[in-house]
């Protein structure tokens, strides 16, 4: 086959650059693209066909940017997908809720924001972020901290290479996550979001995150927490400091985040052959214990353990989206005293400092490095919380100074006491609102009622043909059917 011949079969645009990277496969692609196995296969139907035999590629050896051109499905170091809606619990309970059965690892499709800032674009950006990702799961899982993990998809691509994109995804196997769209939105709407600033880099060549010098009390003033989704004139998002109704426009903009399922159900539904739909209430109120365990039958992961049959019955949403933290614990360092006497800047910090993490006993480390808990050290307000060090050496800078653990001790009971009354504060405005309150508001905004409508019966059309059952014992969504029927004559 020529190379002409080769990029057309796999929709590759034939310019210099492409042809010369295809130069380097083209014996390869050519043995493959002409043998009966290609041709008598299921690969030969793909919108997208892998212009390499996927079974006997080595992902190791070929750069991402190549595996894109090549069509070749992301690497399968994943056991299976979990895809939904956000707001429905993929990134507060259930991250927690697969950790303590030992599904330590997944590996999420990231937003285009956060895309960009890996120095990446769209579709074949995420790609090549994910590539990079997944062969890193490998690693991980072959060490055998974990014995299953996931691909979660709550992000949806909407550029020109995203059909794509999704093609590469093994979906065979697929968890979906619903949750009544009324719902869904009295979530975002009450949603916190975080300054930049109050991300604590894992980055130990700066030695970045808090230190010892640090006022705990000032983290959260001098990076507040807000709530986004409102549109202003000129169609931007502007942040406010306390949840507003009037964000439902924004968030119903948002088709990155949310009401996005029957798309995805178009990219997979030709290709998945076990489909297991889950409701968000599956997993509230200790229910996840029991669901947990049956998912667990049927995907092949550990049982959650009776021990931990309490963790299923906490509600951990704003305590979640705290924490992680990281502490820098240096001895030069005064406690408290707002004044910095060491160079951050110099690469020997992080050497002479004890790294420390608070999280919470959902966080994988738990089930990762449980050799590496040292909360028995600490005096801790409340039992879900957790003290891990990053690395052995840093448990060693702590005993073997008196006074450097001392100092670090009380730092933590502050600093931990500090995330729970923000947690606190975070449940308090999350109860600002509820279903009732955004379907009153789409009573009286026309405009915002037919979208959503419009929304909603794209976003549920899959299920409602899979699960209807489940979606009817949506309460609020019921009751918007009936208003978008009554008031406009709409049928969702």
């Amino acid at each position: 086959m020529t190379l002409e011949q080769i990029a057309k079969l796999g929709k590759i645009e034939p310019n210099n650059e492409n042809l010369e990277i295809l130069s380097y496969y083209k014996t390869a692609c050519g043995k493959w693209l002409e043998s009966k196995e290609f041709k008598n296969s299921n690969w030969a139907k793909k919108s997208y066909p892998p212009l390499l035999n996927p079974d006997e590629v080595v992902y190791e050896k070929i750069p991402d940017k190549h595996a894109w051109m090549l069509n070749l499905p992301l690497p399968k170091n994943y056991d299976f997908v979990l895809f939904g809606s956000h707001a429905a619990g993929m990134h507060a309970a259930l991250p927690g809720f697969f950790t303590l059965c030992g599904v330590c690892v997944r590996c999420i499709i990231p937003k285009q924001m956060d895309i960009v800032q890996e120095g990446q674009k769209g579709s074949f950006g995420c790609y090549c972020l994910l590539h990079k990702k997944l062969l890193a799961m490998k690693k991980v899982k072959e060490l055998g901290y974990s014995k299953k993990s996931y691909l979660q998809i709550t992000n949806l691509l909407l550029d020109s290479d995203a059909k794509k994109f999704y093609s590469l995804i093994n979906t065979s196997v697929a968890i979906n996550i619903i949750r009544d769209p009324i719902s869904v939105l009295r979530t975002m709407v009450t949603l916190p979001n975080f300054a930049d600033e109050f991300s604590i880099d894992d980055d130990e060549g700066k030695g970045t995150g808090l230190f010892l010098s640090d006022e705990p009390k000032a983290i959260f003033s001098k990076n507040p927490i807000h709530y986004g989704g409102i549109l202003d004139k000129n169609g931007e998002i502007k942040a406010r400091i306390l949840p507003e109704l009037n964000a439902i426009p924004g968030w119903l903009e948002d088709r990155e985040q949310v009401f996005h399922d029957g798309i995805l159900y178009d990219y997979f539904k030709d290709n998945i052959k076990e489909l297991y739909i889950k409701q968000t209430s599956d997993f509230a109120g200790g229910r996840g214990f029991e669901t947990m365990g049956e998912l667990a039958s049927i995907l092949g992961f550990d049982k959650p353990r009776q021990k931990d049959l309490w963790l299923f019955e906490k509600h951990v949403g704003e305590m979640k989206n705290l924490l992680p933290i990281t502490l820098y614990a240096n001895e030069k360092d005064e406690l408290f005293s707002n004044e910095i006497k060491t160079n951050r800047n110099d690469k020997n910090f992080n050497k002479n400092s004890a790294k420390i993490v608070l999280c919470t006993r959902f966080d994988e480390n738990n089930r990762l490095k449980p050799e590496r808990d040292i909360s028995e050290l600490f005096s801790l307000p409340d039992p879900l919380l957790r003290v891990f060090v990053a690395k052995p050496s840093d448990a060693v800078k702590l005993l073997r100074s008196p006074d450097l653990l001392k100092k670090a001790q009380l730092y933590i009971e502050k600093l931990s006491c500090e995330v729970l009354q923000k947690a606190s504060e975070l449940e308090t405005n999350r109860k600002l609102f509820n279903e009732n309150d955004i379907l009153e508001y789409f009573c009286n905004n026309e405009k915002e009622r037919k979208l959503a409508a419009t929304l909603i019966k794209e976003h549920l059309k899959y299920q409602k043909q899979k699960a209807l059952d489940i979606v009817n014992c949506f309460k609020y969504y019921k009751e918007f059917e009936k208003m978008c029927f009554e008031l406009d004559g709409t049928k969702l």
